[in-house]
């Protein structure tokens, strides 16, 4: 717990609410002295408690409801012009959503499933608001609070796996830990995120205390997603890891290429042996290595989940407006185990193609503003979105996730607007040198200050142009 208490307190401006522009042309320059808003305070909280997730709804739930209608009414909340392509996409997934649920079988379970997709659309919308108003303190609000609960969560389920502490019968799934929510398939996932986010604060420059606790957080998650023994989980979790080294790498690709390259590899070899290391002495302990020898089997249960898939896919085919929210179920008797199969046997070609429209543009977005964000601590947050959301949506083949906050949360992160502080150089880099830009070296100090401010100028008119191409 300890640990987790360094990492959510170690900083506490992103409680802090952003100045207005002082001019319009050029990023906007934060002012030092800042007033702190208690809204994000709450905001905290609430995702915090999104790890108690055995309720419905949950605190977590009914939280983001109540301070959406505050945010709106109070001016806490601010959403971008330029997020008319997803607001249009989402509206056409309602849509079809509506005109599916006129051939439900059960009309009032069509309509709960429905009510339920409504408030991952209110949360995403939430999510994005807190972003556009707060930028980079929103999103450390929000991260942080998001890693807190996973790890605190992930902590208390191991020790109550090996019996050290109480509560077993809460976080405990037989022989795997679920923490506090219903499934491990659905637990796993989520620790993933916070480990990426967790490996991402603990590559940042900073005090080493800080880098060790981040550290720390992020192998508490891990050893948390070996022993959901999820196998989807797993594929997660490694897809996530690899993309996420290789995306951040070919970002930094412009700034110091040889140092970059040689340092993230370093890491990569650093931190893939500490998790070699820990699976290896996992695996001598027989609670651990029976049931992973036991998982990482084929199930039973596989052979009915590949063939639901086809039924999944032929229903589809034969009700191509779907046969209404939360149906699928009841007409297969099982569930499809697909988020894609899912949607396109409920909601019909258009929610398949809307749904699909949404998740990808948020990924390729991610992708490119990893590579061309001015800031470079985004233009590594970007990296981490763009991997995450890749092992998330490759999680989706196996399990139904569309109902999953933690998916909802890297849609949102996938469309969070560009930042108008200025480029972190020295947080961005491990080896906390800025290094000066080429244009003006050389020159003396005024005339450096006006090229710097040219070329910064430059950056910010290429940056929104290729923004509004997204």
């Amino acid at each position: 717990m300890n640990v987790m208490s360094m990492s959510a307190t170690a900083n506490l401006n992103f409680f802090a609410t952003p100045y207005p522009a002082s001019f319009a042309v050029g990023p906007r320059i934060m002012a030092s002295k800042q007033s702190y808003s208690p809204y994000l305070v709450f905001v905290w909280v609430a995702v915090a408690l999104g790890v108690l997730a055995v309720f419905e709804p949950s605190p977590s739930d009914i939280a983001i409801v109540l301070l959406f209608v505050v945010g709106l009414f109070t001016g806490n909340l601010r959403w971008s012009r330029k997020l008319t392509l997803p607001f249009m996409l989402l509206g056409l997934f309602v849509l079809a959503n509506l005109a599916s649920l006129c051939y439900a079988i059960d009309p009032a379970a069509g309509a709960l499933y429905f009510a339920i997709t409504l408030f991952m659309l209110v949360s995403w919308m939430f999510l994005l608001g807190i972003l556009t108003k707060y930028e980079e303190r929103g999103l450390s609000a929000v991260m942080l609070a998001f890693t807190t609960g996973g790890v605190a969560s992930a902590l208390l389920a191991v020790l109550c796996y090996f019996n050290l502490a109480p509560f077993g019968e809460w976080v405990l799934y037989y022989d795997r830990i679920k923490g506090f929510f219903k499934d491990p398939n659905v637990f796993a996932p989520y620790l993933v995120v916070v480990t990426v986010y967790a490996l991402h604060r603990a590559l940042l420059r900073g005090a080493l205390w800080r880098r060790l606790s981040w550290m720390a957080s992020c192998l508490v998650a891990s050893v948390g997603v070996l022993l959901c023994y999820s196998r989807a989980g797993w594929i997660n979790y490694v897809v996530t890891l690899l993309l996420f080294f290789l995306f951040t790498s070919i970002s930094k690709r412009d700034l110091d290429s040889r140092g970059s390259s040689r340092r993230n590899l370093v890491y990569f070899a650093i931190f893939a042996a500490i998790i070699a290391g820990a699976f290896a002495y996992a695996m001598t302990i027989p609670q651990i290595s029976e049931v992973l020898s036991y998982r990482t089997e084929m199930q039973a249960y596989d052979a009915d989940r590949f063939t639901n898939f086809t039924a999944a896919l032929r229903l589809g085919l034969n009700n191509p407006l779907g046969v209404g929210p939360g149906q699928s179920f009841l007409t297969l008797d099982y569930a499809t185990h697909n988020l894609y199969l899912r949607i396109f046997s409920e909601n019909g070609v258009v929610g398949f193609l809307t749904f699909s429209a949404f998740a990808l543009a948020a990924l390729i977005r991610a992708l490119v503003l990893s590579q061309k964000a001015t800031n470079l601590t985004q233009r590594s947050l970007f990296a981490l979105v763009a991997a995450a959301l890749c092992g998330a949506l490759l999680n989706s083949l196996t399990i139904d996730t569309l109902h999953w906050r933690h998916l909802w949360l890297l849609l949102a992160l996938g469309w969070m607007p560009l930042w108008t502080t200025p480029a972190r150089l020295a947080e961005a880099r491990p080896s906390g040198r800025a290094q000066e830009p080429l244009l003006t070296r050389g020159l003396p100090p005024r005339s450096s200050a006006f090229a710097a401010q040219q070329l910064g100028n430059g950056k910010a008119r290429t940056l929104k142009q290729a923004e509004a191409s997204l």
